[in-house]
């Protein structure tokens, strides 16, 4: 490929070429909906409770959804995939969407799936509303743990933490795994994000597509990642 060919793409510092725009997301730390506890504190009930007292709770669909599906790579794109199948068979579950469950973006090192879903609540409610929590956590931990989930080969960071998490629920394991590959979460990682754009270059018969392909990859590490600055590099193609 001709040396022009290869100008035609290119990544670098705000000065050369490329704009960044703040990143959007995880500016503040999540709290689940408020009406929960405002308008329902007194009938000892949230969201979560009114979801499973409404509907017959599906298990098996939660089960069947995440049966076959497998967390690509250790990436953080990759890690929002797999939050995304399990807050969407929650709600296939429990036949409705659940905004105690936080977006991806407003995920941090304080995240506890255990006080979204149960604050507020005491007595017979708690009891009812931890006993459907615990059985979903089950749900979630056997999908961590089954074969198409993770494995040695393909996703080392993630398989070395639920290996190492073998008596924590399901909860937990997803909060680990969050909190110690995510740098929003706090994870502390080696990878540095600004070399690998800086040395983004051809590989040896790759096409432009492919390459794009690799540079939006390499963009959605910035967005799902607190970086310094938190800033989101733009790439300009260069004509």
């Amino acid at each position: 490929m001709s040396s022009d060919a290869q100008d035609n793409v290119r990544t670098s510092d705000a000065q050369d070429n490329v704009s960044r725009q703040p990143r959007r997301g995880n500016t503040n730390r999540y709290q689940p909906p408020q009406s929960a506890d405002t308008q329902q504190s007194f009938l000892n009930q949230n969201e979560f409770t009114l979801a499973i007292s409404n509907s017959k709770i599906k298990y098996v669909d939660m089960e069947n959804y995440l049966q076959k599906k497998e967390l690509k790579n250790d990436s953080a794109e990759a890690l929002k995939q797999i939050y995304s199948f399990i807050t969407r068979a929650i709600s296939y579950g429990l036949s409705t969407q659940l905004d105690v469950m936080p977006a991806f973006m407003d995920l941090d090192k304080d995240t506890c799936f255990e006080r979204y879903f149960l604050r507020g609540l005491f007595s017979d409610n708690l009891h009812k509303a931890k006993t459907v929590f615990d059985r979903i956590g089950e749900i979630i931990y056997d999908f961590w743990n089954s074969e198409s989930c993770v494995s040695e080969t393909n996703t080392p960071e993630a398989y070395t933490i639920v290996q190492a998490n073998e008596f924590v629920s399901g909860w937990v394991l997803l909060e680990t795994v969050l909190k110690e590959r995510l740098q929003i979460c706090g994870a502390d990682l080696d990878e540095d994000l600004d070399e690998k754009r800086i040395n983004l270059i051809f590989l040896p018969n790759e096409s432009y597509r492919e390459l794009y392909a690799r540079i939006q990859r390499l963009l959605n590490e910035y967005k799902y990642n607190a970086t310094d600055p938190t800033f989101v590099p733009v790439v300009k193609i260069i004509r």
